[in-house]
């Protein structure tokens, strides 16, 4: 049976090695235990912007890929009812793929009100030539472009990009979840090209099968 192991992680920078705790392809059965880490979000005035997010302190995360080489840095802040990402992703290809989302650039967002309840998942396209930043939405065979419910941009920065969005949590959770909760389970993932060449992924902390498995191992973050 997997093992819980609560820890918080409020106030020091927690090495790499220690957020990469699965591998991919290792089901339930066999997960050797489960991490649940806590974070409290950067707090931020209620209507805070985009630019606001970016511009704001706080804790930058790393995530890694399963060799525990740094991939990205994610930062969380909370606005009001709105949750907050900033990532910079280190990406030297920047070629998205909005019919096979997982097999290009972006970063996928994982979140569920509870142990057993539903997981969203949502996935982060960066703008490139070919058009500009989309959020899209998974569901049972398919996905929904969301980015007109979701401020989202992204920009360049050497080596690779940064991205930030607001997701309303009862938007993202749907309104009997997301009222008054007190926290959300969290994981968040990237594929990406660190260097020219195929691409590779990482995960915050270590779920690389939340599409099937769902919130096992996902960091709890504090909304109140």
């Amino acid at each position: 049976m997997a093992r819980t192991v609560p820890v918080r992680i409020r106030d020091a920078a927690v090495p790499c090695h220690q957020f990469t705790v699965s591998r991919p392809g290792i089901r339930p059965a066999t997960y050797p235990f489960a991490v649940q880490w806590e974070l409290a979000p950067e707090p931020l005035a209620a209507g805070a912007s985009l630019d606001d997010l970016t511009k704001a302190g706080g804790k930058a995360w790393p995530l890694c890929d399963p060799a525990g080489h740094p991939l990205a840095a994610v930062r969380f802040a909370l606005s009001g009812n709105r949750l907050g990402i900033a990532l910079v992703i280190r990406d030297r290809v920047m070629r998205e793929n909005a019919e096979m989302p997982w097999d290009g650039s972006c970063a996928e967002l994982f979140f569920a009100a509870a142990a057993q309840a539903p997981v969203t998942q949502l996935f982060l396209l960066p703008a490139t030539p070919r058009g500009p930043a989309r959020i899209l939405r998974a569901r049972p065979g398919g996905r929904d472009d969301v980015t007109a419910a979701v401020p989202v941009k992204t920009w360049l920065v050497d080596g690779g990009y940064g991205a930030a969005l607001f997701l309303p949590v009862p938007w993202l959770l749907g309104p009997d979840a997301g009222a008054g909760l007190k926290a959300l389970l969290a994981e968040v993932g990237v594929t990406t090209a660190p260097e020219p060449g195929p691409f590779t992924r990482g995960r915050l902390f270590g779920n690389y099968d939340a599409h099937l498995v769902g919130s096992q191992g996902f960091a709890r973050l504090i909304l109140g």
